[in-house]
């Protein structure tokens, strides 16, 4: 992969193998080159590995349960679509350990392999997560399945972003 910039946290090092080898390999052309195209790329090769087995926290509300709304001014603040957030299955703490923290689900093959919880105080730490083993793990590959192309983002907000954009 040329032009792809990795950084030194070994979550986006597996983050990228991860990506580059389950990824079709296309020429290397310019983006403007490849724009207002459209393939049909072969599907991406082989199975995903088998989620952990993982629940939210006890306190997890999340922003539409089927009947409530409940968005957190921190995700209107972001300028979040609640209906992006409910498609993504995120939610919120008010107490517990991840109290005051939105929070950030990652699914693989449709089951909860992992999420962040994003302070919404300034309490630290900015973030908290599960320890398990997040390998393998992108927010919104999942909901990219049967995608030609996929755009490659930093963090679950940027995925949000993105969906929201189409």
């Amino acid at each position: 992969v040329t032009g792809v910039q990795t950084c030194a946290l070994p979550i986006c090092k597996e983050a990228l193998r991860y990506v580059v080898e389950a990824a079709v390999r296309l020429p290397s052309r310019s983006v403007e080159e490849l724009a207002g195209e459209v393939e049909d790329a072969p599907p991406v090769p082989g199975p995903r590995p088998a989620a952990p087995e993982l629940e939210l926290p006890s306190e997890f509300v999340p922003v539409f349960d089927g009947t409530t709304w409940r968005i957190p001014a921190y995700l209107k603040a972001r300028k979040i679509q609640a209906r992006v957030a409910a498609a993504y299955g995120v939610g919120f703490c008010t107490s517990g350990r991840y109290g005051g923290r939105i929070v950030l689900p990652a699914h693989v093959n449709g089951r909860l392999a992992f999420f962040q919880a994003r302070s919404v105080t300034g309490a630290d730490p900015k973030y908290l997560a599960p320890v398990v083993d997040r390998s393998g793990v992108l927010w919104g590959f999942d909901e990219a399945a049967g995608a030609a192309r996929v755009l490659i983002v930093e963090g679950p907000f940027d995925v949000l972003g993105c969906a929201q954009a189409g």
